[in-house]
């Protein structure tokens, strides 16, 4: 199963081009070497994902920068429907992970569904 992930302006330059990633039976996603030290280091390993409103993919965000857009998310006028719809998604499938000791991390059973890689049962 191949899952993109996008990662938010603090990890542009760390990541770059299209991985794909896979995800063992239990629903844990590897961490590249490469890039565990990185993450390790700016984000103390606590990332909140989520699903893309467009796109059957996931979204990765260092956890500070998510409590940002969450503001923002959040201040949208609930009264229109898009908007609405964008905090129902991004806010609503949200959930806070964070690196294993084995570089790893967990993608719950709702968010590998969203993806249109996972096999449905």
């Amino acid at each position: 199963m191949a899952i993109f992930v996008i990662l938010w302006r603090i990890m542009e330059n760390l990541f770059k081009g299209i991985h794909n990633l896979s995800l063992d039976s239990k629903g844990r996603l590897g961490i590249p070497i490469t890039y565990r030290d990185h993450i390790m280091g700016l984000l103390k390993g606590s990332m909140v994902i989520t699903i893309d409103t467009e796109e059957k993919c996931l979204l990765l965000y260092p956890s500070s920068v998510w409590s940002k857009i969450q503001d923002k998310i959040s201040k949208l006028p609930s009264f229109n429907k898009n908007a609405r719809r964008i905090q129902r998604l991004l806010i609503g499938h949200a959930e806070d992970i964070d690196v294993d000791s084995n570089g790893r991390i967990l993608i719950s059973k709702p968010l590998r569904e969203n993806t249109h890689h996972y096999p449905k049962k």
